[in-house]
């Protein structure tokens, strides 16, 4: 049993694992789709800015990602050591 802080950071993190997972899709599609066509050059450069600017912005969601990842397992940990979380200790051997 999370406690909230711990309960909501994992919410967090699910959603930016999936908005990552989405954006790598698109990004791969573009690019491929970039490659693959003969698409007119103005419209291949628009193509390639576009890509760039998603690639940005999954950098951030990326590091956001990290962050959070970094304060969920702080907070997991500081459960754990005040015995809040006792199900992380027990074994199946």
């Amino acid at each position: 049993v999370h406690t909230d802080g711990a309960a909501i950071l994992q919410k967090k993190l699910d959603h930016l694992v999936k908005k990552c997972t989405k954006l790598q899709r698109e990004i791969d599609y573009l690019n491929k789709m970039n490659s693959a066509s003969s698409l007119p050059i103005e419209d291949s450069r628009k193509l390639s800015r576009a890509v760039d600017k998603l690639q940005e912005y999954l950098d951030k969601k990326n590091k956001e990602k990290y962050d959070v990842g970094v304060l969920l397992s702080r907070q997991l940990r500081r459960e754990i050591d005040r015995g809040e979380n006792g199900q992380f200790w027990v074994g199946t051997k």
